[in-house]
């Protein structure tokens, strides 16, 4: 492994060379300094009780504290070291972390230069980098392989325990683990592509919630036709608005296309496996064909904005407050779309979980990935303390460490209350409004925690546990009782709960982890394939392109950039992963 960390020193050297001269690296005081520090070459189970540095149960972890380094991609210009997040975890852990942080356009920079002069802190913290990444560098030796530590990080191996997709993604050909992802533990948390129709367009054209694409071809078409707004102006009504491929209304396109039987969130390059585990490319499919000549169809007709494609978010989101469009999408709650802290404008929408077509039997509504690509902590391969810190990792796997990663202490940052269904809420009132602070979560993000989400390893929503273990009964009881100001976590998340229920729903296709001679091959094929499907499949709805007339010049262009080439590598990646999943 030193051989090839030897190797890899030789690759960065010009790199890092060339950084320096234009860049300043910052002080790092390295990470493998510190009182009865074991050897870093030993698993933790393996020392001699006498000499062990740190306790294998309960906290702190270590009674003598120790000292570690940690970098990272800071975007917002916060000093880590003043974080309660980190004070935490020196005050409870026993680990007092000397923090150096480097701006996020400087940190590729910066981590190379670290490799490059085996200055590697003790922790990478938001750290970006890919898991295909990861494994190379850990491979290389750079990285710790924390699966040799699994027998100090039981809350951590059962959460992979409970999550088989965690574990998966995380290890790679090896079996070996370098980086930690963040993982969703609730359905409702995976209900994300949140399209929105307007109820009360629905209720002033005299129609109901549509069923099949023709339906919904029919209530857009109403709404453009008829004064669906109300406000004596039968001519401002846009039945639907999307944002293609960017911003807060790409996700609109996830939900209408899975009545084509397309389940995902890749925008332009979707892939999906048959019964057989054959990895195929869904832009390449008759169904996506047709998906693209029904948005031809609304476009033609004027029931799909004219601006899709072109639109800024500000306008997009301008649209929507002057309640000129009757079906949009966003990847925020309504409560923030309208600035308000009641839930009571959910009752003005129904939350759109799809239709059916003639190529669906069924209304099928697309989940995200319980895993999150890439890795958001790292631990040098070099630290003195493997043991103390992959501990310290499964710490935040505790339901206390994940209410730190969040929000905070109780009694320092918040105070529990709880609401008429005895759902934890964390009430922040008193605790931060002399900060100077324009808002909670920007109060949060420059005193609690990182805004990032540096140390939370499990999405945390109390709100979203109590959804996911109701039932429907208790779902609808939420929506049309709770009260809509103290309970809005509580509504909102009933309100999608009680929506995805009533449809089938569909996992999007996996994370995979590519091997670096995979990474490099697909990188030749990737990028451009991606950018000719989103620039043809605009040139298809807006009708510059004939898509029954040009299909087969599509799918041969397709062939001729490698796109053969780049199914076999996700063939093999996917193959990997599936074996990791058994």
């Amino acid at each position: 492994m030193k051989m090839h960390k030897a190797t890899r020193m030789f690759s960065l050297l010009l790199a890092g060379l060339m950084a320096v001269s234009l860049t300043s690296c910052g002080d790092d005081a390295g990470g493998n300094s510190s009182p009865g520090g074991s050897d870093s070459n030993s698993a933790g189970s393996s020392q001699q009780e006498e000499s062990l540095y740190y306790n294998k149960e309960g906290y702190p972890i270590c009674d003598d504290p120790i000292t570690v380094t940690a970098s990272g991609a800071e975007g917002r210009g916060v000093d880590w070291n003043e974080l309660l997040v980190f004070q935490t975890i020196e005050d409870k852990l026993g680990i007092h972390i000397e923090c150096n942080p480097y701006p996020a356009d400087a940190w590729e920079t910066q981590l190379t230069l670290m490799m490059t002069t085996n200055d590697l802190p003790d922790i990478i913290c938001q750290g970006n980098i890919s898991n295909a990444d990861a494994n190379q560098y850990g491979q290389e030796g750079y990285l710790l392989d924390m699966s040799q530590y699994l027998d100090l990080m039981p809350n951590f191996t059962a959460r992979m325990d409970q999550d088989p997709a965690l574990a998966a993604y995380l290890r790679d050909e090896n079996g070996a683990i370098y980086g930690i992802s963040k993982t969703r533990d609730s359905l409702c948390s995976r209900a994300v592509a949140m399209t929105y129709l307007n109820n009360n367009w629905l209720e002033a054209v005299g129609m109901e919630y549509p069923q099949t694409t023709e339906e919904l071809y029919n209530v857009l078409k109403a709404f453009k036709e008829q004064d669906a707004n109300e406000n004596g102006d039968p001519n401002d009504e846009i039945p639907l608005s999307l944002t293609f491929d960017q911003y807060s209304g790409m996700r609109g396109e996830y939900v209408l296309r899975s009545a084509f039987g397309i389940y995902g969130y890749q925008s332009n390059y979707q892939l999906q496996t048959d019964d057989a585990g054959k990895v195929y490319l869904a832009e390449a499919t008759d169904n996506w064909k047709e998906y693209v000549k029904y948005m031809n169809r609304l476009y033609e007709d004027g029931l799909l904005d004219q601006d899709s494609f072109i639109q800024t978010n500000e306008e997009y989101q301008a649209k929507i407050l002057n309640n000129t469009t009757g079906m949009f999408s966003s990847w925020s709650t309504l409560t923030l779309i309208f600035n308000t802290q009641s839930a009571e404008c959910y009752k003005d929408f129904d939350f759109f979980t799809g239709v059916s077509s003639d190529l669906t039997d069924e209304t099928v509504y697309p989940l995200w990935n319980t895993v999150t690509a890439g890795t958001i902590l790292n631990i040098s391969a070099d630290t003195q303390y493997p043991e103390a810190l992959c501990r310290m990792v499964d710490y935040f796997y505790t339901e206390e460490g994940m209410i730190l990663s969040t929000n905070g202490l109780e009694g320092v940052t918040f105070n529990y209350k709880e609401d008429a269904y005895g759902v934890k809420i964390f009430d922040k009132t008193g605790f931060w409004e002399d900060s100077g602070c324009e808002s909670t979560i920007d109060w949060l993000y420059k005193s609690v925690i990182l805004s990032s989400g540096g140390w939370e390893f499990v999405q945390y929503n109390p709100s979203q546990r109590v959804v996911d273990e109701s039932t429907d009964e208790q779902l609808e009881e939420y929506i049309a009782d709770a009260d809509p100001v103290e309970s809005a976590n509580l509504v909102i998340n009933a309100y999608k709960e009680a929506a995805r229920r009533k449809v089938k729903s569909c996992d999007d296709y996996p994370n995979v982890v590519y091997t670096s001679e995979e990474n490099d091959q697909r990188n030749k094929y990737f990028t451009a394939i991606q950018n000719y499907i989103q620039s043809t499949k605009a040139e298809f709805i807006i009708g510059t392109q004939d898509i029954d007339a040009n299909w087969d010049t599509f799918l041969q262009t397709l062939d001729s950039m490698g796109l053969q080439e780049l199914l076999a590598i996700e063939q093999a990646a996917y193959d990997r992963y599936a074996v990791n999943l058994k």
